[in-house]
């Protein structure tokens, strides 16, 4: 038996918390990870939601991950931190100002997507120390991208049709111009 085999393998620690009251018409949730372990990698299974996550991996720029219909296995790093943002099912489309059908199957730079996501500042969220302390500055941001991509829908008339975030149980509302 070699010394590897002996090494204890990375562990993952994963938690889902409630959107922000403000955001939990747009987000189902945010969600972190934290693999532990001093060295080697963590396989982890990622099953098909429909869902689509905004997702920041240790420093680096965030991803889009879309909805997926297959799983599919992603390798992380031990000491790695993830911190997440789940859309609801259908509602990423007017946040994002693309199709969900754009993303299907795909993890997707931030920074490669044309529409609101390239508005957003995400600088405070990637300079947090950890996924927990990032999930904050998220919150913030998208707060300010929902507030913003739903005014500007009513006052533009850039979808023909927008959800009202105030809205009980969803109500289409008509932008005030119409092309």
């Amino acid at each position: 038996m070699s010394l590897d085999d002996q090494t204890p393998k990375p562990l993952s620690e994963y938690r889902e918390f409630m959107a922000p009251a403000p955001l939990a018409t747009s987000f189902l949730s945010f969600w972190s990870q934290t693999i532990t372990g001093s060295r080697g990698v963590y396989e982890h299974r990622v099953l098909p939601d429909g869902c689509i996550d905004i997702v920041f991996i240790n420093d680096e720029p965030p991803i889009l991950a879309g909805p997926w219909t297959v799983f599919f296995v992603t390798r992380l790093a031990a000491g790695s931190s993830i911190t997440g943002a789940r859309l609801h099912p259908g509602r990423a489309s007017c946040l994002l100002g693309i199709p969900a059908s754009e993303l299907l199957n795909q993890l997707v730079p931030i920074a490669a997507v044309k529409g609101a996501m390239q508005n957003m500042r995400f600088e405070k969220v990637i300079q947090q120390a950890n996924a927990a302390a990032r999930r904050w500055p998220l919150a913030q941001v998208l707060l300010a991208s929902v507030e913003l991509r739903f005014s500007s829908t009513r006052r533009f008339g850039r979808y023909p049709v927008a959800l009202a975030p105030s809205a009980g149980p969803y109500q289409a509302i008509e932008p005030l111009d119409r092309d």
